[in-house]
């Protein structure tokens, strides 16, 4: 509660000390540059980059190493709205990693409004659709976090909601 007073949320928070930097290879260009210093860069920066990085203490007391089954752990069964927003930042799931977080994808849900021809439609659909189902033999290989199954059938829903001209594709 703290931290959130004083520092809050925002994709450029306001610190009260320290220094910023623009992106991953800011962050750890300070990091790198300055003694005792410490930051935060995306998990698959960090490893394809061979920087160290720590443990961090979960909401379970826990202190875990950040990778992509603690990752996935974060995720799992975590109750998706309608609206799909939803954090699952300091999960409490025993052995979740606790910066964890969604990638998101955002589309029109009706694709003729977004300027597209119905072939371009449904090519994005069938992308986004492998991207959440064939595409998850991928993530781990590259260093990324394979979505939990509950969370892809949502997303699979989701997904299957895009329309052209009103009309499902």
């Amino acid at each position: 509660s703290e931290f959130k007073n004083k520092v809050g949320a925002s994709n450029n928070p306001t610190f009260p000390v320290g220094t910023g930097a623009k992106g991953n290879d800011g962050v750890a260009g300070v990091v790198k540059s300055t003694p005792g210093a410490i930051g935060y860069v995306e998990l698959v920066y960090a490893k394809q980059n061979k920087l160290p990085y720590g443990a961090v203490q979960n909401r379970a007391g826990q202190f875990i190493v950040a990778d992509n089954g603690p990752a996935s752990l974060a995720a799992q069964g975590v109750v998706i709205p309608k609206d799909t927003r939803v954090s699952i930042t300091n999960s409490a799931k025993a052995g979740s990693y606790p910066i964890s977080s969604f990638t998101y994808v955002i589309f029109y849900q009706d694709q003729k409004y977004g300027n597209r021809t119905e072939a371009q439609a449904k090519a994005l659909k069938t992308l986004l659709n492998w991207m959440i189902t064939t595409g998850q033999q991928y993530n781990e290989p590259l260093d990324y976090a394979k979505l939990p199954s509950d969370v892809a059938t949502k997303a699979k829903a989701v997904l299957n909601s895009m329309t052209y001209g009103g009309k499902k594709i």
